[in-house]
């Protein structure tokens, strides 16, 4: 909990999903400090999750959290099962890459081009098994 002198009492929510990303991306310093100074808590979520993660459809929050040794590595949240992926610098459509599940394990995914078009793709084949 953080305050500060002269501000009036506020009250605003944000989803632990939400909260968890930003926690995730190192960004929950940023955003408290926007919203001490008066900021929309609801706005300030969108704006620094949307320059630092990609939403896929309406519960899942994708992150980016490294791009080291050849592959981009994401953090997954609002999905049951898959937690993380990893993409290849050098993708290219109906290559492979990893999704790693919250079991233990590891499946592959088809690249279709761009990441929400391969994510929605793999989690619906994984639905499907």
């Amino acid at each position: 909990m953080r305050s500060t002198r002269g501000a009036d009492d506020t009250e605003q929510l944000i989803s632990g999903e939400e909260w968890r990303a930003l926690e995730d991306s190192d960004l929950e310093d940023e955003f408290l400090d926007r919203v001490l100074r008066g900021a929309d808590a609801a706005a300030i979520t969108a704006e620094l999750l949307s320059v630092n993660g990609v939403r896929v459809g309406q519960k899942l929050l994708i992150s980016k959290v490294s791009s080291a040794h050849g592959f981009d590595d994401y953090n997954v949240s609002g999905h049951p099962e898959v937690h993380r992926f990893t993409v290849g610098h050098r993708i290219q459509p109906g290559d492979k890459f990893n999704l790693y599940c919250r079991d233990g394990r590891k499946v592959g995914g088809t690249w279709a081009g761009s990441l929400e078009a391969s994510l929605k793709r793999s989690l619906k084949r994984l639905a499907s098994k």
